[in-house]
């Protein structure tokens, strides 16, 4: 297979289909969250513990799950400091990390439409790569 150059307008069609893809998945998620529990939330108690490490890092309190003990328990230390900025902001950070975990859904998928087409896969074989990733249960 010959590797292949997409286009811009390719690129936007991908993006778009991709970005639905991946919407469509998180709709389904936030609808079956509310069905089970009947509020946002996480699906992993990893994620309440980012969470804890977050908000007392932003409060200067350092890395520490209980405020003044200090612990190594962040096995994503960039993850963590990423979830302290949202801590910061003026929005529920819960919403924050929702979004951002949406749009880094999206470039995951697209990324591996680009590696897909610079493979020499068609348009359509590529878009289904990228789409078979935004879907994939676990990383929604």
């Amino acid at each position: 297979m010959e590797p292949v150059s997409a286009g811009k307008t390719e690129v936007w069609w991908a993006g778009g289909i991709l970005l639905t893809c991946a919407s469509l998945a998180l709709l389904v998620f936030l609808w079956s969250e509310h069905r089970l529990v009947g509020h946002a939330g996480f699906p992993l108690d990893d994620t309440w513990i980012h969470f804890q490490l977050a908000r007392n890092l932003s409060l200067g309190h350092g890395m520490s799950f209980n405020q003044g003990e200090h612990v190594s328990a962040s096995s994503a230390p960039l993850w963590t400091l990423t979830v302290a900025l949202f801590h910061l902001a003026p929005l529920d950070p819960v919403v924050g990390v929702k979004v951002l975990g949406i749009l880094l859904l999206w470039l995951t998928g697209m990324f591996t439409w680009g590696i897909a087409r610079t493979s020499g896969l068609g348009q359509g074989w590529s878009i289904l790569c990228g789409a078979s990733v935004v879907v994939t249960q676990r990383l929604v």
